[in-house]
């Protein structure tokens, strides 16, 4: 295992205004690195807003939390944020991590693996939405989570693995998959992500696309499970329009620079 001091996975979360599931990931991460044994990572917590925030800037407690400030007012970018966080990033191998994620016992240490034992390949994982928020002083297993779940419940699935994005991979060629698992030269060499996408949306597959445009394919593992958790969305980064422009930038980026990614 490596030293803490130099991780080989380096977990880039762009943050603003979500304290309780900063909390609870902290303390989720706190335990795979003491129960689980798995240290060989850190969280590079980005945060855009106008002023650092008193939470946020707490978190950065011991070697393995790094907290970096970038003055934000007005609407979220996330891909400003992840870029922020990938050129200070220390780790071998970059995950951008959604703030309301948690991954199951031994996911990290597993994920790193598979990507390290297989540079062709682009290893990402699944998620499952969890109907309310695990509390932070309990920190439940997976197993007792999972055991709490209908699986004939529908509303379970994420976007991505709905009936319309399973058509879009399929018929259109399309490739997303839940914390994909990026060489860190590679990600740097393709520039980083888009800052053109503002707000919400789609900076992620863009960055995925362009990952397998350079010979890459995208795997996605079952037993790579992370939970998602319950949220509002917060009108200064998911807003309608923004959404729909960003929509509207992929669809014309994808036309003009993946044609190798077309449906086969």
């Amino acid at each position: 295992m490596a030293h803490p001091s130099t991780p080989h996975l380096s977990l880039l979360t762009a943050y603003r205004g979500r304290p309780a599931h900063l909390e609870l990931l902290l303390a989720w991460l706190n335990r795979v690195r003491q129960s689980e044994g798995f240290a060989d990572f850190e969280l590079v917590l980005a945060e855009g807003a106008e002023r650092p925030t008193a939470g946020a800037r707490a978190a950065a407690h011991g070697d393995w939390v790094r907290y970096l400030h970038l003055p934000m007012p007005g609407t979220f970018r996330k891909a400003t944020l992840l870029n922020r966080a990938a050129a200070s990033a220390r780790g071998d191998y970059l995950i951008p991590f959604d703030v309301d994620l948690l991954p199951a016992e031994g996911v990290l240490a597993r994920h790193l693996s598979l990507a390290i034992e297989s540079p062709r390949c682009l290893v990402a994982g699944y998620r499952v939405q969890l109907p309310r928020m695990p509390e932070a002083a309990l920190l439940p297993t997976a197993g007792v989570i999972l055991g709490e779940l209908d699986v004939a419940d529908e509303s379970l699935l994420c976007n991505e693995d709905a009936p319309l994005s399973l058509r879009e991979n399929l018929v259109e060629g399309q490739r997303f998959g839940v914390c994909p698992c990026f060489p860190a030269g590679l990600v740097r060499g393709l520039g980083g992500l888009v800052e053109d996408y503002v707000g919400w949306g789609y900076e992620d597959q863009d960055l995925i696309e362009r990952a397998c445009a350079s010979g890459l394919t995208l795997v996605r593992a079952y037993d790579l499970l992370y939970f998602h958790l319950p949220h509002e969305y917060e009108s200064d980064w998911r807003d309608p329009a923004l959404v729909a422009a960003n929509r509207r930038r992929f669809a014309e980026r994808r036309r003009a620079n993946f044609p190798k990614l077309a449906a086969p």
